[in-house]
């Protein structure tokens, strides 16, 4: 958050028919703070199969009331 404190998160797959991953949803544990700003990062993300993410992700954005 903006004061530099992690918020935790959970994760939700949504599986197609053949069993991969088509969305993955990242939601707060606790509601996020109205006006307020937040960084996303995406990172350290290894498939089941080994292959690890070629790049890190940011995401910045901001909640609204």
């Amino acid at each position: 958050n903006a004061h530099g404190q992690k918020v935790g998160v959970r994760f939700i797959i949504d599986r197609q028919a053949n069993g991969q991953a088509s969305s993955i949803t990242i939601a707060p544990l606790d509601r996020y703070e109205a006006q307020a700003t937040y960084t996303l990062w995406i990172k350290d993300i290894v498939s089941v199969d080994g292959q690890q993410l070629t790049k890190n992700e940011k995401m910045q954005f901001t909640t609204t009331k």
